[in-house]
């Protein structure tokens, strides 16, 4: 097999396959103004090349890279596909206005079809939360975020708001057992890469410990929870197949002067999800 690739330089978009028998790239395709954003974007499986435009964004496919689908979406900025390339988004990052409040656009579309299956629009505020609030008090990007696909082909969108995450289901894009999932706390979460389950990471509120949680789609089952005390800091990062999570922790000393760093790791293909501690660094 043979990778293809794209590059960007000034207004001109080349796409490439990489011969290594040749040692000498091929050039597929070659256009002049393609997108009127600073970069474009595969699909995960590379199914699609998107490029994006005020009115909306145009993915492009086939051994010619013509022109499959274009998507209405107005000053579109980002996009982010569905695992399954079946989905996708488009996301706008509205600045304030006079006494209004800095807002966003997220149109959810079937990649097939077209077809336009739901719009999320409103104050940032609403999703500026943890490690999504930017210090001017809007919200970070991704703050919406794809799960990997079921093997019946399912595909959730997930996010973030004030002690709660929201999980809706394509192509239906209805909220999962029609309310939010109750999450006190939430600071972070992210999708296992491999299987429709997410880890959330939910901060010490007063006698409370921290969390992490292991949240399964579509039931909502809580299939692992792990308190933690003392906590500076948690960052959590998965395994390329989904079977590890491993969540770094820095717990403050008795004297709150210095920190200790741990690493808890998950094992996700054993029973019960055992996990493991292991101490790596001393910070002062």
């Amino acid at each position: 097999g043979r990778d293809q690739f794209a590059i960007r330089y000034g207004d001109e978009t080349e796409i490439m396959w990489n011969d290594v028998a040749q040692q000498d790239p091929q050039k597929v395709k070659d256009r002049s103004f393609w997108t009127e954003a600073p970069f474009i974007q595969w699909s995960p499986k590379g199914t699609y090349l998107a490029t994006v435009h005020m009115q909306g964004v145009a993915i492009w496919g086939g051994n010619d890279f013509r022109r499959f689908r274009r998507f209405s979406h107005r000053n579109a900025q980002r996009l982010a596909f569905s695992e399954c390339e079946k989905f996708m988004y488009v996301f706008t990052d509205i600045p304030p206005e006079g006494k209004q409040p800095p807002r966003f656009l997220l149109s959810v579309f079937e990649v097939t079809t077209g077809r336009k299956l739901r719009v999320f629009e409103g104050a940032q505020a609403d999703h500026a939360v943890g490690a999504a609030r930017r210090p001017d008090g809007g919200m970070g990007y991704p703050v919406f975020k794809w799960s990997s696909s079921t093997a019946d082909g399912l595909a959730f969108l997930a996010c973030m708001r004030k002690n709660a995450i929201s999980i809706y289901q394509a192509p239906e894009m209805t909220l999962l057992d029609k309310r939010s999932i109750k999450a006190d706390g939430i600071q972070s979460f992210d999708w296992s890469p491999s299987d429709p389950i997410l880890c959330a990471y939910q901060e010490e509120q007063g006698n409370l410990p921290a969390r992490v949680v292991l949240i399964r789609s579509p039931d909502r089952e809580e299939i692992r929870a792990k308190n933690l005390f003392s906590v500076a800091d948690v960052r959590m990062a998965w395994h390329p197949q989904g079977d590890y999570l491993a969540v770094r922790v820095e717990k403050w000393t008795k004297t709150r002067k210095s920190t200790t760093t741990n690493l808890e790791i998950f094992s996700m293909r054993q029973r019960n999800i055992p996990v493991d501690m292991n101490n790596c660094i001393y910070t002062v």
